[in-house]
């Protein structure tokens, strides 16, 4: 089960396009979002490594300023150990770019890379990707 979904874009449009397909699919219960990624850094960190029980995804665009979502990874990526198996990140950028997909695969927190805007057979797909490699269970149908 997912114990909360972060949404880290500092494109307030894009924020909200995300937030809506989210609460459409009923999870906007447990969605945080932030323009700021130093802030969302600092915050999704603390909750993660407090919590003992959840799965977390993170929705993070690439082209920020002051930390980019490349930055954002590599800060991250020094807590691989600990967040392995229990933070998920999604990649949510306008600019898909093969060598920037190809980048993004040397983080192993990093599960997918969506172009934006977010739709609902997106999120679905990552929901399969989740329930494939044994994240989440699987929905009963």
């Amino acid at each position: 089960m997912l114990e909360k979904i972060f949404i880290v874009d500092d494109d307030e449009i894009s924020m909200f396009l995300t937030e809506a397909i989210l609460e459409r699919l009923g999870y906007q219960n447990c969605v945080a979002s932030y323009l700021d990624p130093v802030k969302a850094f600092s915050e999704i960190l603390e909750t993660m490594l407090q919590s003992t029980k959840g799965h977390f995804l993170i929705f993070l665009d690439l082209n920020m300023p002051i930390m980019s979502g490349w930055d954002f990874l590599d800060k991250l990526s020094a807590y691989e150990e600990t967040l392995n198996g229990k933070c998920h990140v999604v990649i949510l950028s306008s600019a898909v770019d093969g060598r920037e997909i190809s980048r993004s695969t040397q983080y192993p927190l990093v599960l997918n890379f969506v172009p934006k805007p977010l739709d609902v057979t997106s999120f679905e797909l990552i929901m399969e990707m989740l329930q494939e490699n044994g994240t989440l269970p699987a929905s009963k149908s």
